[in-house]
């Protein structure tokens, strides 16, 4: 069968997987990236590597991807966004793209149901489902008002748009008082706007209560339902997975599958759940429309999401599958760099970290005796990489 090429637009981890789990199946995956500084790029089965503008120049990268279709023999191929900024770039811009790529995405009216969390908040209310008790302030002074509704601590975030997590390198503040809130909040308008910042209960419970549902959908039903909680992130209270495992929970699919068809979505979408040990309900956090650093987790039990995605954008039968097994998944270094700063802050041990990991099967991010040249350049780029985070 000939397959069609697939462009992979993003970096790290999450486009390694991609490309690995592709690769390994005979289709030809290529990169685009704003820095040649990644460790993707030197997978074997990355066959060609195309530095791109800034993600957040929509008008210049949606030219450049034109361009690769029309100069790289890249037309026709199948894009894949890896983050926030590349889903915005090809769902807002899927009518231009189609001309060339296929762009398994919905439209921007669909996606934005998943980027403004005040919009999805809305929508699982509605659905019956339980949410984090949200208010969502005009301005400062309406926050104050409003904050009597709730009871500290209470989340401070940004409503939608990853550009404070790159300012402040935190997606959310955690906030004791009025005080630390009015502070949080100011310090998200300056980079989001006053009209941009949602806040809400804070569920309490450890990380190891954030639970993960991921999925594609097609036609309202899911397939290759992956379930599964984080272990570790970084930051520690609220991050990206750095270590992850895998769970069989029928209540956890029914919550995800009945949000995704709320939301009317189509597509591979990543939800993230937080268990609130009071109620024993999961409670919505945020839902990701996309695929994610430790989806490969999945693959070693049979789910391949992105082989999932490829046939969903080329309108090939779709296996269901759920996840029927335990295993944990390691970012390697990550993981390593993030239990050694809790262990010299004195938030974990030794013992803690490596309790979790003890009588179930482990696999890891990067690592990869079929393709090792990423993992050498990842060790290789320590230095770069703790400075850059």
């Amino acid at each position: 069968m000939k397959y069609r090429k697939v462009l992979v637009v993003g970096n790290h981890v999450t486009s390694l997987n991609i490309m690995r789990q592709l690769g390994r199946k005979g289709i030809e995956t290529y990169l685009t990236h704003k820095t040649k500084i990644n460790i993707s790029r030197y997978s074997k089965y990355c066959k060609g590597f195309f530095k791109s503008p800034q993600f957040t120049d929509i008008q210049n990268m949606v030219s450049f991807l034109i361009e690769l279709a029309e100069k790289r023999n890249l037309k026709g191929a199948v894009l894949i966004p890896t983050n926030d900024d590349t889903v915005i770039v090809l769902s807002q811009n899927k009518d231009k793209l189609e001309k060339y790529f296929i762009v398994p995405l919905p439209g921007w009216d669909v996606i934005n149901r998943a980027f403004d969390k005040r919009i999805t908040l809305n929508i699982a209310k509605k659905a019956g489902l339980p949410i984090p008790k949200p208010i969502f302030p005009n301005d400062l002074e309406d926050m104050k008002q409003k904050l009597s509704e709730l009871e500290f601590p209470v989340v401070v975030k940004p409503a939608m748009g990853k550009k404070y997590y790159f300012a402040a390198g935190t997606k959310m503040h955690m906030a004791n008082n009025l005080e630390e809130a009015i502070k949080y909040f100011n310090m998200i308008a300056t980079v989001m706007g006053e009209d941009n910042i949602i806040v809400q209960e804070y569920i309490p419970g450890p990380i190891t209560e954030l639970y993960n549902y991921a999925t594609v959908m097609k036609k309202g039903i899911p397939h290759g339902i992956y379930t599964g909680k984080k272990l570790r992130q970084h930051p520690r209270d609220f991050g990206v997975g750095t270590a992850a495992r895998s769970l069989i929970d029928p209540e956890l699919e029914k919550v995800g599958t009945k949000l995704l068809q709320a939301c009317e979505y189509e597509g591979v979408g990543y939800i993230e759940f937080k268990k609130d040990l009071r109620d024993g309900k999961y409670k919505l956090i945020e839902i990701n429309p996309r695929l994610w650093n430790f989806m490969d987790l999945a693959n070693h039990f049979g789910i391949n999401l992105p082989w999932d995605l490829y046939c969903y954008a080329t309108g090939q039968e779709i296996k269901m599958k759920r996840t029927d097994i335990e295993l944990n998944w390691l970012h390697f270094w990550t993981d390593i760099g993030e239990a050694i700063k809790e262990c010299i802050k004195g938030n974990e041990s030794i013992s803690e970290y490596i309790k979790p990991l003890k009588g179930i099967k482990n696999v890891f991010a990067v690592i990869s005796w079929d393709d090792p040249l990423p993992f050498i350049m990842e060790t290789i780029l320590i230095p770069y990489l703790l400075v850059k985070r």
